[in-house]
Protein backbone atom coordinates (compact mmCIF):
# COMPACT_ATOMS: atom_id res chain seq x y z
CA UNK A 1 0.00 0.00 0.00
CA UNK A 2 1.11 3.55 -1.00
CA UNK A 3 1.06 6.17 2.16
CA UNK A 4 -1.78 7.97 0.43
CA UNK A 5 -3.74 4.62 0.22
CA UNK A 6 -2.81 4.16 4.21
CA UNK A 7 -3.99 7.85 5.09
CA UNK A 8 -7.07 7.23 3.03
CA UNK A 9 -7.96 3.87 5.07
CA UNK A 10 -7.24 5.81 8.45
CA UNK A 11 -9.78 8.72 7.70
CA UNK A 12 -11.85 6.42 6.39
CA UNK A 13 -11.81 4.52 9.78
CA UNK A 14 -12.15 7.82 11.23
CA UNK A 15 -15.15 8.21 9.91
CA UNK A 16 -16.66 4.91 10.51
CA UNK A 17 -15.82 5.04 14.53
CA UNK A 18 -17.41 8.58 14.92
CA UNK A 19 -20.48 6.62 13.55
CA UNK A 20 -19.89 3.74 15.66
CA UNK A 21 -19.92 6.04 18.63
CA UNK A 22 -23.30 7.38 17.90
CA UNK A 23 -24.43 4.17 17.46
CA UNK A 24 -23.07 2.45 20.81
CA UNK A 25 -24.05 5.72 22.93
CA UNK A 26 -27.56 6.95 21.46
CA UNK A 27 -28.86 3.25 19.86
CA UNK A 28 -27.51 0.76 22.76
CA UNK A 29 -27.07 2.89 25.59
CA UNK A 30 -23.38 2.52 26.21
CA UNK A 31 -20.94 5.03 27.13
CA UNK A 32 -17.05 5.62 28.05
CA UNK A 33 -14.36 8.19 30.02
CA UNK A 34 -10.75 8.73 30.18
CA UNK A 35 -9.12 7.23 32.88
CA UNK A 36 -5.07 7.27 33.78
CA UNK A 37 -6.21 3.97 35.49
CA UNK A 38 -7.25 1.94 32.60
CA UNK A 39 -8.49 -2.16 33.13
CA UNK A 40 -5.19 -4.47 32.29
CA UNK A 41 -7.67 -7.37 32.49
CA UNK A 42 -11.03 -8.73 31.37
CA UNK A 43 -12.26 -9.25 34.78
CA UNK A 44 -11.59 -5.17 35.31
CA UNK A 45 -12.85 -3.84 32.53
CA UNK A 46 -16.06 -5.93 33.60
CA UNK A 47 -15.96 -4.63 36.93
CA UNK A 48 -15.12 -1.07 35.92
CA UNK A 49 -17.76 -0.83 32.86
CA UNK A 50 -20.39 -0.39 35.40
CA UNK A 51 -23.21 0.92 34.00
CA UNK A 52 -22.56 0.44 30.50
CA UNK A 53 -19.24 3.27 31.11
CA UNK A 54 -16.07 2.05 29.64
CA UNK A 55 -13.14 3.15 30.96
CA UNK A 56 -10.66 3.69 28.22
CA UNK A 57 -6.80 4.41 28.92
CA UNK A 58 -5.52 8.30 28.49
CA UNK A 59 -2.17 7.21 27.20
CA UNK A 60 -0.31 5.46 25.06
CA UNK A 61 -1.79 7.47 22.12
CA UNK A 62 1.46 9.55 21.42
CA UNK A 63 2.27 7.53 17.88
CA UNK A 64 -1.16 6.51 17.11
CA UNK A 65 -2.00 6.02 13.09
CA UNK A 66 -4.81 8.56 13.88
CA UNK A 67 -4.90 11.93 13.10
CA UNK A 68 -5.85 13.01 15.99
CA UNK A 69 -5.96 10.62 19.76
CA UNK A 70 -9.77 11.21 19.89
CA UNK A 71 -10.27 9.02 17.35
CA UNK A 72 -7.38 6.66 18.95
CA UNK A 73 -9.96 6.40 22.16
CA UNK A 74 -12.92 5.95 20.14
CA UNK A 75 -11.15 2.82 18.12
CA UNK A 76 -10.45 1.74 22.34
CA UNK A 77 -14.33 1.95 22.81
CA UNK A 78 -15.69 -0.18 20.07
CA UNK A 79 -13.17 -2.59 20.84
CA UNK A 80 -13.76 -2.93 24.61
CA UNK A 81 -17.55 -3.01 24.19
CA UNK A 82 -16.94 -5.43 21.80
CA UNK A 83 -14.75 -7.76 24.34
CA UNK A 84 -17.76 -6.58 26.74
CA UNK A 85 -20.63 -8.14 24.41
CA UNK A 86 -18.73 -10.75 23.19
CA UNK A 87 -17.64 -11.82 26.63
CA UNK A 88 -14.05 -12.57 25.53
CA UNK A 89 -10.87 -11.72 27.86
CA UNK A 90 -7.72 -10.43 26.64
CA UNK A 91 -5.40 -13.43 25.60
CA UNK A 92 -4.39 -13.29 22.38
CA UNK A 93 -6.77 -15.68 21.00
CA UNK A 94 -9.60 -13.68 22.49
CA UNK A 95 -8.53 -10.91 21.26
CA UNK A 96 -8.15 -12.07 17.05
CA UNK A 97 -11.55 -13.29 17.83
CA UNK A 98 -12.88 -10.01 18.79
CA UNK A 99 -10.66 -7.92 16.13
CA UNK A 100 -12.52 -10.39 13.42
CA UNK A 101 -15.95 -9.72 14.90
CA UNK A 102 -14.75 -5.85 14.07
CA UNK A 103 -13.24 -6.52 10.88
CA UNK A 104 -17.15 -8.23 10.34
CA UNK A 105 -18.63 -5.34 11.38
CA UNK A 106 -16.74 -3.31 8.73
CA UNK A 107 -17.41 -5.16 6.13
CA UNK A 108 -20.93 -4.90 7.10
CA UNK A 109 -21.33 -1.49 7.37
CA UNK A 110 -19.18 -1.04 3.78
CA UNK A 111 -15.92 0.12 4.67
CA UNK A 112 -13.37 -0.27 1.98
CA UNK A 113 -10.39 -3.14 1.65
CA UNK A 114 -8.26 -0.69 2.45
CA UNK A 115 -9.47 0.61 5.44
CA UNK A 116 -10.02 -2.78 6.53
CA UNK A 117 -6.55 -3.80 6.04
CA UNK A 118 -5.13 -1.02 7.71
CA UNK A 119 -7.52 -1.71 10.85
CA UNK A 120 -6.22 -5.90 10.75
CA UNK A 121 -2.54 -4.32 10.45
CA UNK A 122 -2.90 -1.54 13.36
CA UNK A 123 -5.20 -4.01 15.94
CA UNK A 124 -3.98 -7.65 15.28
CA UNK A 125 -0.63 -7.24 14.20
CA UNK A 126 -0.29 -4.94 17.51
CA UNK A 127 -1.73 -7.76 19.45
CA UNK A 128 0.79 -10.23 17.88
CA UNK A 129 3.69 -8.20 18.85
CA UNK A 130 2.53 -7.70 22.71
CA UNK A 131 2.02 -12.06 22.32
CA UNK A 132 5.30 -12.64 21.00
CA UNK A 133 7.28 -10.09 23.23
CA UNK A 134 5.37 -9.08 26.27
CA UNK A 135 5.86 -5.54 25.21
CA UNK A 136 3.41 -3.09 23.74
CA UNK A 137 4.93 -1.28 19.87
CA UNK A 138 7.01 1.99 21.46
CA UNK A 139 5.62 3.66 18.21
CA UNK A 140 2.46 2.39 16.74
CA UNK A 141 2.52 4.34 13.79
CA UNK A 142 5.70 3.64 12.39
CA UNK A 143 5.13 -0.01 12.89
CA UNK A 144 1.82 -0.03 11.03
CA UNK A 145 2.98 2.02 7.84
CA UNK A 146 5.65 -0.47 7.90
CA UNK A 147 4.07 -3.53 7.64
CA UNK A 148 1.00 -1.76 5.31
CA UNK A 149 3.67 -0.67 2.68
CA UNK A 150 4.27 -4.11 2.23
CA UNK A 151 1.12 -5.14 0.98
CA UNK A 152 0.47 -4.56 -2.42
Amino acid sequence: MTNEEIELGIKELEQFYVNRKKELIYDKGWSWYLTNNAPESFKDLKNKAIDMQIPIADYGNDTCIYSSPDYNYLSRFWHDYMHLTLDRGFSFEDEKYVILNQLKGLNKAGVSMAAQTVFWVDMYHQAKYYNDTGEFVENQKEFVFNILRKYP
